[in-house]
């Protein structure tokens, strides 16, 4: 291995997540991580996918103490409120092992059929109660998913980093020191004079781009065609004292944008991510106050944002992760999941790296944009909906949509979707079982479709024998209210 000491700038999520994980994939490599207490963090919770699991059993993490240390709840999935006037309220939810005991996707499609929605049919009955599964000293193990207090995450993820023996470097990058051979970087100068050798930078500095930004032109591809919204207000309101802690995200659709609720153990963190061409900030924060029920602080943060990816986010010897290299919009939190899958994309390379070798850097940025097209098309399906009623989204009916989206379109007209309706890669955060929730929900999927389909293949009666025997081991549960959950998890032992 030629990287013998790699420099990680930036210390949100993105960066320690990477940072951990090259540490903990190469133990005999230096990892240094350059930080700032000027940068910020927006800190109004934050949702993971499944692929947090994955994460955290690689690099080592405690479930019961970082659930405790974070104050994490869990979360079953995104519940979707007035996203359509055909579903108005549905879940996006594959958590639990509900969904592997039926054959896929034929049992999606008999519930389809039969008027279930997806995740009542295959997932935990209660979550609409709000209320999770009582399975004993396993409750901790029971999701693969959680809501984190932004702050608290950060605070542990860097602890476990110092742990593992990442170095952390006060500073800002303020410029670099290139090769004359390859125009490698060689070293980044911190904004007082110090200069900090490199083998190898992943760029985690966010929307600034610190250090790629110094490098080849970038090649940004905006999304902006396909998805509406360019700004967000944040805020926090106290814990829901009257339902108790929600163990799944609520997205609510607004007149020109859509609204986040973010439970953590002790209170909600909200935002309304909105399309600045269709709603003043005035506008949005009085909406959001609405809504909410809580008024909106008039100085509460406005965060702005373009839609899309840098599609050349490796150059040389310097990787751009996070913010840095992608944006897509929060819908379907999969910030950390993005992190996540690009730290294993990049170690899947690293050890191999030489300088001057383009075959890394080619084959790294041909799967990760592959992953970011796979995101790009879950999230703009979601505006894919029988909504009039505010320009917003009236316009979002003949506004472009990514090609997978509208070959899905044209699919739900005559079946349900199946595995060789997209392709992968390896590293999508979406595979058929998601678009399916969210297209059902969507009302792309067509149940006459379906039920040919199903007449077919001649299956329906085993199917539905399957999916009774789920319901079944379901009412066999004990459910309990999440915070005890969620107590009983972390006192236990």
């Amino acid at each position: 291995m030629t990287v013998k000491q790699l420099v990680v700038v930036g210390s949100g999520t993105a960066g320690l997540i990477n940072a951990l994980t090259l540490k903990s994939c190469f133990g005999g490599l230096e990892v240094i991580c350059i930080s700032s207490e000027d940068i910020g963090i927006i800190g109004v919770g934050e949702g993971s996918t499944e692929h947090w699991t994955t994460f955290e059993k690689f690099v080592g993490i405690d479930r019961k103490e970082m659930v405790r240390e974070t104050e994490a709840t869990f979360k079953f999935g995104i519940r979707f409120s007035g996203w359509t006037n055909h579903t108005p309220d549905y879940f996006h939810s594959i958590s639990g092992d509900y969904h592997t005991q039926v054959n896929f996707p034929g049992g999606y499609v008999t519930a389809h059929v039969d008027g279930r929605q997806l995740t009542p049919t295959f997932g935990f009955k209660s979550l609409v109660r709000n209320y999770v599964a009582d399975v004993g000293d396993k409750i901790l193990e029971q999701t693969n998913q959680f809501h984190f207090d932004t702050f608290k995450l950060n605070t542990f993820l860097r602890t476990q980093c110092e742990q593992a023996g990442v170095i952390f470097i006060e500073g800002k990058v303020d410029d670099v020191s290139v090769s004359s051979t390859y125009g490698n970087i060689e070293a980044l100068i911190l904004d007082d004079g110090r200069m900090i050798d490199a083998d190898f930078v992943v760029d985690a500095s966010g929307f600034s781009r610190a250090v790629i930004g110094l490098l080849d032109e970038p090649k940004w591809e905006s999304f902006s065609d396909f998805l509406p919204t360019d700004s967000a207000i944040v805020f926090q309101t106290p814990e829901d004292i009257k339902t108790g802690i929600k163990p799944y995200t609520l997205a609510t659709a607004m007149t020109s944008g859509w609204m986040w609720e973010i439970p953590t153990l002790t209170r909600r963190g909200n935002g309304y991510v909105f399309s600045s061409s269709h709603i003043s900030d005035d506008d949005a924060r009085i909406e959001a106050s609405q809504v909410s029920g809580f008024e909106v602080p008039e100085d509460a943060r406005i965060i702005r944002f373009s839609p899309g990816v840098l599609r050349n986010s490796w150059q040389r010897n310097c990787v751009a992760v996070g913010l840095s290299s992608n944006f897509v919009e929060p819908l379907e939190a999969t910030s950390i999941a993005a992190s996540v899958n690009q730290s294993f994309l990049l170690s899947s390379y690293l050890s191999s790296y030489e300088t001057g070798d383009t075959f890394a850097e080619r084959e790294y940025t041909r799967v990760f944009n592959m992953m970011i097209d796979n995101l790009c098309a879950m999230v703009a399906l979601h505006y894919v909906s029988d909504r009039v009623d505010s320009d917003m989204w009236a316009e979002q009916r003949h506004r472009p949509k990514p090609e997978l989206v509208e070959r899905l379109i044209e699919i739900g007209k005559y079946r349900g979707f199946e595995r060789h309706d997209f392709t992968t890669c390896g590293y999508e955060l979406f595979g058929e079982p998601h678009f399916w929730h969210v297209a059902q929900g969507q009302g792309i999927i067509s149940v006459d479709g379906c039920r040919r389909n199903l007449d077919l293949r001649g299956t329906g009666g085993d199917l539905r024998r399957q999916i009774a025997s789920i319901s079944s081991s379901q009412s066999e549960l004990n459910f309990i209210p999440h915070k005890s959950a969620l107590l009983k998890g972390t006192q236990s032992g």
